[in-house]
């Protein structure tokens, strides 16, 4: 699914989507709660830009099985992205995007829940 101009998505902007393996987010500054809640399959592919953007919380509710989801970035990304993250606990942007949140103004990250079953992983865009 290409979005190029989309700056924002809502809560559950993806919500049920089963069948979502690829989505391209080029210019999104906002990604709201539950963006990927009850999505299918057991991969994901996430385009997004040089800038990180602002999480909600719990990004992956009730993904049940193991998802190995893929952050593609420009290679000028901004240093918010981070690496893969090793403990689910550790306030950084990949667990905010495993479903922690964060807020992009402030800096602070949220109250929700990483979901352990997300591997996440990041690639550069060529």
């Amino acid at each position: 699914m290409e979005l190029p101009a989309a700056t924002r998505t809502g809560a559950l902007a993806f919500y049920r989507c089963v069948y979502l393996a690829t989505v391209s987010l080029p210019e999104v500054t906002s990604i709201g709660e539950g963006a990927f809640c009850d999505t299918g399959g057991t991969s994901l592919s996430v385009t997004l830009g040089a800038e990180s953007p602002g999480l909600g919380n719990f990004m992956f509710y009730d993904v049940e099985v193991p998802k190995s989801v893929t952050v593609k970035l420009p290679s000028d990304a901004d240093e918010y992205y981070g690496a893969a993250p090793t403990d689910a606990e550790d306030q950084n942007w990949s667990n905010a995007f495993r479903g922690m949140g964060w807020n992009r103004e402030t800096g602070e990250y949220g109250t929700g829940e990483v979901n352990d079953k997300i591997a996440l992983n990041f690639a550069a865009l060529p």
